[in-house]
C-alpha cells in the first residue's frame, strides 16, 4: 500500500477486533450503527475488507460474531487461507480494543475512505485531460 494513500490498519483492525469480541451481547445498539454504516469497500486491505463482510453477513443471518463463525464463513467463500488463516484472526482478538471505541474507528475507516475517494478523483482528473 502507497504510504500517501490515506488509510489505518490501527483503525481497521480495531473494528475487526471488536467485533471478534462479540460485541453484539454487550453493545448491539453500536454494533448494529456500525454494520449498517460501514461497508466491506470502505477497508482499505482487502483481507480487512473481507474480514468484515464476513462479519457483516453473519450479523445480518443473525448469527454471532466470533473467530470460529468468521472463519467458517471465511472458508466457505474460499478467503480464510488467502486472508492469512486463523492466525490472522486471532491476532486481531490480541488488539482489540474496548467496544467504546467501535464507533471511533469506524469514523476513521470512512474519513480514511473518504480521503482516497478524492485522492482518485484528483489523481483521475489531472490524468485524464485531452490532449
Amino acid at each position: 500500500m502507497d504510504r500517501d494513500f490515506p488509510y489505518s490498519v490501527e483503525a481497521e483492525e480495531g473494528v475487526l477486533g471488536c467485533l471478534l469480541l462479540d460485541w453484539m451481547q454487550a453493545e448491539p445498539e453500536k454494533v448494529t450503527k456500525v454494520m449498517v454504516g460501514l461497508q466491506p469497500r470502505h477497508f482499505a486491505r482487502e483481507k480487512n475488507a473481507w474480514v468484515y463482510g464476513a462479519c457483516q453477513s453473519l450479523h445480518k443471518d443473525g448469527w454471532p460474531i466470533d473467530q470460529v463463525t468468521v472463519a467458517h464463513e471465511l472458508a466457505k467463500r474460499e478467503r480464510l487461507e488467502p486472508m492469512g488463516g486463523v492466525a490472522y484472526l486471532s491476532h486481531l482478538l490480541t488488539i482489540a480494543t474496548v467496544p467504546l471505541h467501535l464507533e471511533y474507528y469506524a469514523r476513521i475507516i470512512m474519513d480514511t475512505y473518504n480521503q482516497r475517494c478524492k485522492y482518485t478523483r484528483e489523481y483521475d482528473e489531472r490524468n485524464t485531460k485531452p490532449v
